[in-house]
């Protein structure tokens, strides 16, 4: 499997971004093969070693980030999160799609500001230890609830 440059990693991180950013109005298609897409690319990074220290910098606000998928895809909220348990609101779809929208935004802040190292670094680490399971998540979700 031939690994994915940045720009391919770039691209498929901007069309994600579009499709939340846009909302669904329950185009539930393009939500899952923008995510699917993020998976496939990150899935050809296995084993690439990050070039050098990973520079700490400040996280971007991961309740700004739920709060945009809140509004986007207010229709995924199956319950109201004051009959939820903690243990239910891991299992959310919007949840999910917070987690993973949040992860994302990270790696392109990094983009954005030159760190492509870092950049590619975060994308892969959080693949296999965060958004990626977010992603498997969302995607069963959708597939299971909605006829397409």
């Amino acid at each position: 499997m031939l690994r994915p440059n940045s720009s391919e990693v770039i691209s498929a991180i901007r069309a994600f971004r579009a499709v939340v950013e846009q909302g669904s109005h329950e185009d539930y298609g393009t939500l899952i093969a923008a995510t699917t897409k993020l998976l496939e690319t990150a899935s050809r990074m296995k084993g690439e070693a990050v070039d050098g220290d990973v520079v700490e910098r400040p996280d971007r606000s991961a309740s700004e980030d739920h709060r945009i998928v809140q509004a986007k895809f207010a229709h995924l909220h199956t319950n109201h999160a004051d009959d939820i348990t903690a243990e239910e609101w891991t299992i959310m779809p919007l949840n999910d799609l917070g987690d993973l929208y949040h992860d994302i935004c990270v790696v392109d802040d990094l983009f954005l500001d030159g760190f492509e190292a870092d950049a590619r670094w975060q994308f892969r680490f959080g693949f296999e230890n965060h958004w990626g399971e977010h992603a498997l998540s969302l995607i069963g979700y959708l597939l299971r609830s909605y006829r397409f």
